[in-house]
């Protein structure tokens, strides 16, 4: 895990969406698909459900986000 992956990881759920994300984080929506995949691949979890349009944390998720929020 590197500190751009786990930026763009927690601004997908904060904003829930990779486009808000990247908006936020000032890179393309591409960027932030590729940074959250290589942290799902690092960890060997998944990290986001996708639900219509809207990311919602799994439960690996919900604990990633917690310790990227403090």
């Amino acid at each position: 895990m590197n500190f751009n992956q786990l930026k763009a990881f927690y601004y997908a759920v904060k904003y829930g969406s990779f486009s808000a994300a990247a908006e936020a984080l000032w890179i393309t929506q591409p960027a932030v698909t590729k940074q959250i995949q290589q942290l799902q691949r690092s960890y060997g979890v998944r990290l986001l459900n996708r639900f219509g349009k809207k990311m919602v944390p799994t439960d690996a998720g919900e604990v990633l986000f917690d310790f990227a929020d403090k």
